[in-house]
């Protein structure tokens, strides 16, 4: 993970690059018709790290006033048309870019582990990543991933991040590519 970042002065008063925050925007009582339940999420704050966990997403619903709480998480939504819906929190998400790639020591390179034929379960689907390269780019710009599966040729293939993940155990799968993340350490300029 990082420790540190280059912050130019212009970027010093963004919390983006000040803390590695990401910065969310709220509107109450409106949904999006256009969302994924998540139902483990039963806290707000719960749903935001589901919606942060996830490079695709860029927002989420909530809806509090049930118990226990509901959540929703909306991928790449540029303006979705909001319609009225009593006591539901929208709000955006504006991610924070953590630090530059040239930035890192040890020759800026983040180090990849190779094992093939077996995989994790409950990863997350990228479906904008269809390359093993396109894969590890959005493991890579998800602060929270450190492994992916692949399966497919190189060019054309689907894709699952992972978060977390702790003493995995790896089922056998023919075909398919597991990575875990070494990430590089990032150094203030």
């Amino acid at each position: 993970m990082c420790s540190l970042f280059p912050v130019s002065s212009t970027q010093a008063s963004d919390p983006c690059y000040n803390g590695g925050e990401n910065k969310w925007t709220a509107k109450t009582d409106v949904y999006a018709n256009s969302s994924l339940s998540i139902k483990n999420a039963r806290t707000l704050e719960a749903c935001r790290q589901s919606c942060v966990s996830n490079p695709e997403c860029n927002g989420i619903e909530y809806k509090g006033s049930v118990s226990p709480g509901k959540c929703w998480i909306l991928n790449h939504l540029e303006k979705p048309q909001l319609l009225p819906a009593s006591g539901i929190i929208h709000e955006t998400l504006e991610r924070c870019v953590i630090a530059d790639i040239d930035s890192c020591t040890n020759g800026g390179e983040n180090k990849w582990t190779t094992k093939t034929d077996v995989h994790l379960n409950n990863g997350y689907l990228i479906i904008a990543a269809r390359t093993l390269d396109a894969c590890r780019q959005s493991c890579v710009s998800n602060p929270d991933c450190n492994a992916i599966d692949y399966k497919g040729s190189v060019s054309s293939g689907k894709c699952w991040i992972f978060i977390y993940l702790k003493d995995p155990q790896l089922l056998p799968e023919s075909g398919t590519i597991h990575e875990t993340l070494e990430r590089c350490v990032l150094l203030a300029e």
